[in-house]
């Protein structure tokens, strides 16, 4: 088959997150089965900094990527037009687009109902928008708008991928067939978390244990929480523990530094940014635990990560989260917006190392039993080939 994936941005574009670790792996193993990949996307190399732009075109490990320029710019929502004689010239048997909030994936859907072509798309919990969050009124008032445009996008799919059980409900209040989706998750690279890079711990002179969280620094993740949540930790006489946040700045470092500030934890507070690969990793085999406290998640590659490295994860009970991580099994449940609640949690996995390392071996299992990239890849395979056979016989 050739298959296209279609999405708002691709490596080696920073500060995205995990979906785009994930199309890039899922396009591998495609690679390596002997189907055709091209990925198109826009040229942006950052979404803080708009000035930086990637190359037109460029091969990653034997699949083309081709980038397209955003001449108009609504927030998050990259206008990239000239995607468009490219993906009406077709030739491609899976049209598959990922995120659904963006220009790219409204233009893949309009394409597909000119063209017939078997048409997919993984939202990556961008349809049901974190509104509950205090996002600003004009984030407020793109989304609110950008729901008719949904709306005509998931008609136009012919199977909305759902990344779980909670994704998956989110869909049906909006109106989604059943019978239209799948629930098949994001997956990972075990083998890429058996790596060893360098060591952490010296590197950044970090004598002690330390607390880590990855992602991006962002309101929604919860970060203000963890931070007020850490400086109860240092007052219940942890004083050689360090909190590590591995991340793009979102426009909310400086917010979590003033707030280091106010408890007086600067100096125990380590801010890794612009992490490569290598960074992230290392991180992750050299930590205690991994603490995600975010406000709203569809679904948590971060999550995965940490159990791939055998790393117990704390995490609030909210969204996707409960239906991957079982309380006291392989990690820990913690109400969300809840500084002492979630201070608990983190002193109990350091004060209990035994439990600690339970369960994060827990963790590695279920991830190597239902998270493997070659498991989600086949799922997908299989999806494609039902569709494909579809549409032939239409």
């Amino acid at each position: 088959m050739k298959i296209v994936f279609v999405l708002p941005a691709f490596l080696p574009a920073r500060g995205f997150g995990g979906p785009l670790n994930h199309v890039h792996a899922i396009a591998k193993i495609f690679k390596e089965k002997g189907h055709s990949v091209e990925i198109y996307t826009s040229n942006i190399a950052n979404p803080s900094d708009l000035s930086k732009t990637l190359s037109d075109k460029e091969w990653i490990d034997g699949i083309l990527v081709k980038r397209y320029p955003a001449p108009l710019r609504l927030a998050g929502y990259w206008v990239t037009p000239s995607m468009f004689a490219d993906l009406k010239a077709g030739g491609y048997d899976i049209l598959h687009a990922h995120l659904g909030r963006s220009f790219q994936c409204d233009l893949a859907s309009f394409v597909s109902r000119l063209k017939h072509n078997p048409f997919l798309i993984t939202p990556h919990g961008s349809i049901g928008s974190h509104l509950d969050v205090d996002r600003g009124l004009k984030i407020h008032a793109l989304h609110t708008a950008h729901n008719l445009i949904a709306k005509y996008v998931l008609e136009a799919a012919d199977r909305i991928i759902a990344l779980n059980n909670f994704e998956k409900r989110h869909l049906l209040r909006l109106g989604v067939d059943s019978n239209k989706i799948a629930i098949i998750p994001n997956g990972i690279s075990v083998s890429e978390f058996r790596r060893t890079y360098y060591d952490f711990k010296a590197r950044h002179s970090i004598e002690g244990k330390f607390v880590l969280f990855v992602g991006r620094l962002d309101l929604v993740k919860g970060l203000d929480t963890l931070v007020q949540a850490f400086s109860i930790v240092k007052r219940s006489n942890f004083k050689n523990v360090r909190l590590v946040m591995v991340g793009e700045d979102w426009g909310f470092k400086k917010k979590l530094v003033e707030l280091a500030g106010q408890y007086n934890i600067s100096t125990d507070i380590l801010f890794i940014d612009r992490p490569s690969r290598a960074d992230i990793i290392s991180a992750f085999q050299a930590s205690e635990m991994v603490v995600l406290p975010s406000y709203y998640e569809t679904f948590s590659i971060t999550m995965l990560e940490a159990f791939a490295c055998a790393r117990p994860v704390i995490t609030s009970a909210v969204g996707g989260m409960p239906e991957i991580v079982a309380n006291k099994e392989n990690g820990l449940l913690v109400r969300p917006k809840d500084p002492k609640h979630l201070a608990e949690a983190i002193t109990y996995l350091l004060n209990n190392e035994d439990v600690a390392k339970r369960m994060g071996s827990e963790g590695e299992k279920l991830v190597s039993q239902r998270f493997r990239i070659e498991t989600v890849a086949r799922q997908l395979e299989n999806l494609y080939c039902q569709l494909a056979e579809c549409h032939d016989q239409s």
